[in-house]
This record gives structure tokens, C-alpha cells and sequence, in this order.
């Protein structure tokens, strides 16, 4: 098929794209900075929207949805509003939605599900946790101009008198935990290294990509639980999935979670200093990862979605 991939989002871009291809697809890209009407946006058999509702109604009218496949690709980043929107496409079947979590099921005004596709990472790439650097990482992106949905402040609290480091780009107004920018391709190494990751999440996705990547390389993870992850947003229903894949994993945790500060460090020290309690959250981490964000597992997810619906 002739797909056209209306992207929102440079690194998940290549990341889906890659599966895409694989599978056979033709695929052309909307760069997430072009928003212009596409003239050729008909000549395509699929178009797949990731979170681009404006793209959508500005290219609405050149759209024929009675021949075409259209899809909005959920990525963690939708409202109460939005999700009315979306509701009222899909009941005029002029939109499928493809959902990147099954606990987005959960948000208010839930507009309803035509498929599930997980983001995925390159189980080649994102592996052999070592640990051998006895710190805390985290990871973020230009976070001065969303402390809150990322959590700064815990950030900064919880990890205080550790060796830490926050990873990102656009952090240099950080001044309360030290900071390293990083080229993507070193990504894969700092999370082999260290020995355990402090995740808060980016409110309101459910997951988010860094998540992916440190589940798949097997490195610890200690998280905000969903207290932590509203608190200072209106609750939109339990959405935040990283708590449930980490404390209902059926073996042993590939990590833990919790609402309160001083466990969150606790739990962070325990990884630091036991051998065994590292090793038994690496391993689980990375047989979850695979489990659910393996490049096979959602091409086959993207292979029954483009081709049965």
C-alpha cells in the first residue's frame, strides 16, 4: 500500500516508518513542522495521522474516505475535548483510531478504539544493561518549559543526594541536578551504563518512548506513581500504564513505583546498593519489553490494523 505518514514526532517517525517499510509499504512523510494543505493527499491508500488533528481538517475536503483508509494515530497526548472530536469522525466513519495504550479506554469522553499499535524500539540496539556506573539517571527534553508535566520537582527532591544525572536536550537553565546533553546514538550507552533510571513520566501519555527504551535495555526503573503524574492537572481517568506494566508483571518486578518521595528514594538506594535486586529488575524489564515493544510483535500489531480494518 501507498501510505502517506502524517508525522508529530521526529524519533517515533523513524521509528514507524522503519516497521512500515518492512512490511512492504510505500510510505511518504508530513514533517511534523509542515502543516500545509496537501494537493496529493488523495493519491494514497492510507493516511495515518499521528495526533495531527488540524493537518486532518485542513486536508478533510481533499480526502476521499470512501476509498481511502484513514487513521488517527494516537500518542499519549489527547484530552476530554479531543477525544469528543475524535468521536464524532469515527461515527461518521470517516476516521479509524489506532490507540497506543488499552488504558487510554480510561479517559473521559473515550472516543472509542478501531485497533491497537504500541511503539516499539530496536531490541538490537537497546540492550546489555551492565550497570556498572552507580548512579540515577533521567531523561528529558527541554523540561524548563514543562516542569510539571515531567515533574522537575521531584526530579530534583527525590534524587538530591545521589549521584545523578539528567539527561536531554534543551536543559541548560537546569541548575539543581547536573546535565548532559547527548546525541541520539548515545542514548543506547547511557542506559547500559547506569544503574538505575528515576522515571515521572510526560503527563498525560500513558508511556512514553524513553520508557521503551530503558525497558528494552533492561536497565531499573523507579517510577512516580499516578498521585504523583495528576497532581496539578485535572484527572482524566487512569491513564498512566507504566505503574500497571511494572507492578503487575507476573515475575519479578521490572521495577517499582510509588506516590511518596521518601519511598521513591528508598527504592532508588535499594537498586544502588543490592546486586541482586538490579539484576532481577533488569531481567524481567527486558523479557516486558520484548513481550510488548518488540519491532516483531508491533509489526504484526501495524499488519493486522492497515490490512483488516
Amino acid at each position: 500500500m501507498k501510505i502517506l505518514y502524517v508525522s508529530c514526532h521526529s524519533v517515533l517517525q523513524v521509528d514507524e516508518t522503519k516497521l512500515l517499510k518492512n512490511l512492504g509499504h510505500e510510505v511518504d512523510i508530513v514533517e511534523p513542522s509542515d502543516n500545509s494543505v496537501n494537493s496529493n493527499a488523495s493519491l494514497y491508500d492510507v493516511i495515518l495521522i499521528c495526533h495531527r488533528m488540524n493537518w486532518f481538517q485542513a486536508n478533510f475536503t481533499s480526502l476521499d474516505t470512501t476509498k481511502q483508509k484513514v487513521f488517527y494515530r494516537s500518542v499519549g497526548q489527547s484530552t476530554p475535548q479531543l477525544e469528543s472530536q475524535l468521536r464524532d469522525f469515527r461515527e461518521r466513519d470517516v476516521l479509524k483510531i489506532i490507540r497506543y495504550s488499552p488504558m487510554e479506554i480510561n479517559y473521559t469522553n473515550y472516543a472509542g478504539a478501531d485497533g491497537l499499535v504500541r511503539f516499539s524500539k530496536d531490541e538490537n540496539i537497546y540492550k546489555d544493561w551492565n550497570g556498572s556506573d552507580k548512579k540515577c539517571v533521567m531523561f528529558s527534553n527541554h523540561i524548563w518549559n514543562r516542569t510539571n508535566n515531567c515533574k522537575l520537582l521531584y526530579m530534583e527532591e527525590v534524587t538530591k543526594n545521589l549521584n545523578r544525572t539528567l539527561y536531554g536536550w534543551g536543559n541548560e537553565k537546569i541548575e539543581t541536578i547536573p546535565t548532559k546533553e547527548l546525541q541520539f546514538d548515545e542514548i543506547p550507552e547511557a542506559l547500559r551504563d547506569a544503574r538505575v533510571l528515576f522515571y515521572t513520566g510526560t503527563f498525560p501519555a500513558s508511556y512514553t518512548l524513553n520508557f521503551i527504551e530503558a525497558l528494552m535495555t533492561g536497565i531499573p526503573i523507579v517510577s512516580i506513581s499516578k498521585n504523583i503524574f495528576y497532581e496539578g492537572f485535572p484527572y482524566f481517568g487512569d491513564i498512566f500504564e507504566v505503574p500497571h506494566m511494572l507492578e503487575d508483571y507476573p515475575m519479578y518486578p521490572p521495577g517499582f513505583t510509588s506516590n511518596y518521595t521518601e519511598e521513591l528514594l528508598e527504592l532508588i538506594i535499594g537498586i544502588l546498593e543490592n546486586d541482586t535486586i538490579a539484576r532481577r529488575c533488569s531481567f524481567a524489564g527486558r523479557e516486558l519489553a520484548l513481550e510488548l515493544f518488540s519491532e516483531n510483535v508491533v509489526s504484526e500489531q501495524w499488519k493486522e490494523c492497515l490490512e483488516d480494518l
